[in-house]
């Protein structure tokens, strides 16, 4: 059912941790960005399976079901303390590259929504 990779961050080439999280395997890479999250990470339940990636300010969610990409930004949160990711846009699916190739392809594809 999972079509992510589950091995190794296609962003870094970190080995990928396994852990379980109320019956969900969830397979993150040990780099932490920023933001506090991991760099990548792929949800692994018996129906579906997600994939989250976070470059820079951007996050990218993919879900196997989906041909599309959900692209979220970073933002301050309203109340002044912590952050909150707010959905831009949903494009066609965005496959992992390196962190310098994603940052770049990001950049270039979501200059019109800032």
């Amino acid at each position: 059912m999972n079509k992510f990779e589950t091995n190794q961050c296609p962003l870094c080439g970190e080995v990928l941790k396994l852990r379980r999280v109320c019956g969900v395997n969830v397979f993150s890479c040990p780099t932490v960005t920023l933001s506090n999250h991991t760099h990548y990470e792929v949800e692994v339940d018996g129906q579906t399976s997600i994939q989250h990636m976070y470059v820079g300010s951007w996050s990218i969610d993919n879900f196997a079901n989906s041909s599309r990409s959900r692209i979220y930004k970073q933002t301050p949160h309203p109340s002044g303390t912590g952050i909150r990711w707010k959905l831009m846009t949903e494009v066609s699916h965005i496959r992992p590259d390196l962190e310098a190739s994603m940052s770049e392809r990001l950049e270039k594809l979501m200059m019109t929504y800032e």
